[in-house]
């Protein structure tokens, strides 16, 4: 008999004895006491403190008999209940010493982050970085990083909280570090990437960092496409223009390929910005006229382009350039400094555009971005980044949104089968659904595993791509409320659709994804052998 049915037997036995006997004395029984108010485990995370095997046991014998009546309803999360800054500290230091002390290990660590991130909000940056290193020490001593699932998770957690304060401490570099510690090893696993902290404002080209930054861009490029033109204006900060056009080509080469009817024109506005300054006129002619002529055609559609604002801008901003290529100064100033404040492009764009316009000036002319230099504009940025990250400390919630619980592989498992499954028609991947051979790789939320989803869908795409000889497959995710998909196109790099910046491949890939999601016989031959041992 396994241990749950004994408890239910004995919890129905319990109950046949115990009912007539209250019956019989027909006592009147007191109504359970309300609690005073949120724990201190509540208080320090905004989660309630562990419930351990013994006391999920009672709370099952009770859940069946009139026992249930004196029992308390556990507590739930509740993070309005958290307290903020020094009084989270010392609600957290309340139950990580003296007679309330937390027992279970795990649960220990996480309270530790949690007095961490309420130090980082009381601006004791050192004393946060005091209790991620004690966090550390205690999950290496229970041998906890071993397991790759608590590295990425709740170890990640501690290197994203010892970045956030090492950046609060204006040490850019050592919070790069920290950050993307694990960056190697999970450089296929969307959500742990996307949760580590990215402080590009803060890293100039001579940064002893830069160049891990720059390794964490380029790979990002290749899990989120989406975000190509973003990390084409890191490159751009750094004055690195032609590979800032080359990469925006790419994600032009795959909108284009994605929405030939739809296409939108600001892929063609930034490509021709990017080219200008980096000296390539004609393909920067030809891409601004191509925006031009594709936004007046969506006007007269009567579909204008979303972001048509921002195209103009940017467009604005090419014909500043063409004015100070030919010679035409006053007029470059006049429409550089006529504008209040410039969103759309770069700020390297916007730096280069300055140190072009700004030599000889007069004093009339130097207003707006040319009343500053381009190291003054980098650091105007760097303070109001600055500004942003410690105004959100104050919130008593975005920073809690750094991982801090361990969590277990069940979840990436439960796929395995769908996942190695390429020989029978694919559960994961639909057929293409337009002419252009795009597939959707989707996954519904059924066993609450949202951040292993991703990770299935990228693993499978890369099986599927390999089964049929390709050397290369795009992968962009998509998120909808309950579901994770991916946009998925197979081929050889180089191919329309497919450029090479924005590639994977399906060796790699398969290569680092397989730890967490094993093949079905892996993880039964991995059984097999413990129920052995047993």
């Amino acid at each position: 008999m396994s241990k749950s049915r004994f408890l239910l037997g004995s919890a129905l036995a319990l109950q046949i004895i115990i009912a007539p006997a209250m019956a019989a004395e027909k006592k009147t029984v007191a109504a359970p006491v309300e609690p005073k108010g949120p724990s201190l485990h509540v208080q320090c995370d905004g989660y309630p403190n562990n419930m351990t095997a013994g006391e999920s046991a009672a709370r099952l014998l009770g859940a069946v008999t009139l026992l249930a009546l004196f029992a308390p309803p556990p507590e739930s999360a509740d993070p309005k209940s958290r307290k903020f800054g020094a009084e989270g500290v010392d609600a957290c230091s309340q139950i990580l010493a003296g007679e309330k002390t937390e027992g279970n290990q795990r649960r220990r660590i996480e309270l530790m982050q949690a007095r961490a991130l309420h130090k980082i909000e009381a601006k004791d940056y050192e004393g946060a970085l005091g209790d991620v290193a004690m966090a550390r020490q205690d999950s290496a001593a229970a041998g906890l990083p071993g397991d790759p699932f608590y590295s990425r998770s709740a170890v990640l957690g501690m290197d994203q909280i010892e970045s956030a304060a090492l950046i609060r401490q204006k040490k850019p570099a050592d919070a790069v570090n920290a950050a993307y510690r694990q960056f190697d090893g999970a450089k296929y696993q969307y959500w742990v990437l996307s949760q580590m902290n990215y402080y590009g404002a803060f890293v100039k080209a001579d940064n002893p960092a830069a160049p891990l930054l720059d390794r964490y861009n380029s790979h990002m490029q290749r899990v989120q496409p989406d975000g190509a033109t973003g990390r084409a204006a890191r490159l751009a900060d750094l004055g690195r223009f032609a590979e800032a056009a080359k990469l925006v080509e790419a994600a032009l080469d795959v909108h284009i390929a994605f929405k030939p009817d739809n296409m939108s024109s600001y892929y063609h506005a930034v490509s021709s910005v990017n080219h200008a300054l980096a000296g390539d006129w004609q393909k920067a002619e030809t891409r601004a006229a191509e925006a031009r002529q594709n936004d007046t055609a969506r006007v007269a559609a009567g579909k204008p382009d979303e972001l048509r604002s921002e195209i103009a801008e940017l467009l604005d901003l090419y014909e500043i350039l063409k004015l100070h290529r030919d010679g035409n100064l006053n007029a470059a100033r006049r429409m550089f400094t006529g504008r209040s404040a410039w969103l759309a492009p770069s700020l390297g764009a916007l730096m280069e555009t300055n140190r072009r316009l700004a030599p000889g000036a007069g004093p009339d002319d130097k207003i707006g971005l040319l009343a500053l230099t381009p190291d003054q504009m980098w650091e105007e940025r760097e303070t109001s980044v600055m500004a942003q990250l410690l105004a959100k400390d104050a919130d008593n919630k975005t920073l809690f949104y750094m991982p801090n619980s361990g969590m277990t592989g069940g979840g990436w498992e439960t796929y395995s089968k769908k996942v190695w499954n390429t020989e029978k028609k694919s559960k994961i991947l639909r057929d293409p659904n337009e002419k252009n051979g795009i597939m959707v790789a989707g996954l519904y939320d059924l066993y609450g595993q949202f951040l292993a989803q991703t990770d299935a869908l990228l693993l499978h795409s890369a099986l599927v791509a390999k089964s049929k000889g390709h050397t290369a497959f795009y992968f962009n995710p998509v998120f909808k409320e309950g579901y994770s998909l991916a946009q998925v196109r197979f081929g050889k790099a180089g191919d329309p659709g497919l450029p090479a910046e924005l590639v994977l491949n399906p060796d790699d890939v398969i290569a680092q994804l397989e730890a967490v999601i094993p093949r079905p016989e892996t993880i039964k031959a991995r059984k097999a052998a413990a129920t052995t041992k047993k």
